[in-house]
């Protein structure tokens, strides 16, 4: 799985300037140790590139623990397809996620099949046509194809 997965450009930015910064300080630190200045003032600013690091990795553990909550929310719907709480909640956490950059096949795979599972199997073959657009030949998600596409009903076909 990629790195920056979920992750905003500006928050890519941000970690690789806050890694700047911090190695920035770091031979400055050594050159005020080598000098026999005093380092209590620089000290200091070394929060602000933590806080830097910080925030994209708090930001990229929210991503991947609200795949991991969708994953699961798609099994347990999928063993009780009546439950609308349940339902309910992954629907919500599919929103949350979904305002994140999603590149990997295998997270536009999960999010589809649980599109699929709270019954949207129109969202889901997008989702499916986008995994395979980032992996062409990808098994799981040609598997899926096939199946959602004998599900998806041709607005002709609906009584009306």
């Amino acid at each position: 799985m990629n790195l920056f997965e979920g992750l905003f450009l500006y928050e890519i930015v941000l970690l690789f300037l806050g890694v700047l910064l911090f190695l920035v300080l770091v031979f400055v630190l050594v050159y005020f140790v080598l000098k026999k200045r005093a380092i209590k003032g620089l000290l200091f600013f070394f929060s602000i590139p933590i806080i830097m690091i910080g925030f994209p990795g708090i930001q990229k553990v929210k991503f991947d623990n609200g795949v991991v909550e969708i994953e699961k929310g798609t099994e347990k719907l999928e063993g009780n397809p009546l439950d609308t709480t349940g339902r309910s909640a992954l629907l919500t956490s599919i929103a949350e996620l979904e305002t994140r950059p999603v590149s990997s096949p295998i997270t536009l795979v999960h999010v589809a099949r649980a599109h699929a599972v709270a019954g949207d199997t129109l969202k889901a073959l997008t989702y499916v046509d986008s995994a395979l657009k980032a992996k062409p030949g990808f098994q799981e998600a040609l598997s899926l194809q096939k199946r959602y596409k004998r599900l998806r009903i041709a607005p002709s076909s609906i009584p009306r």
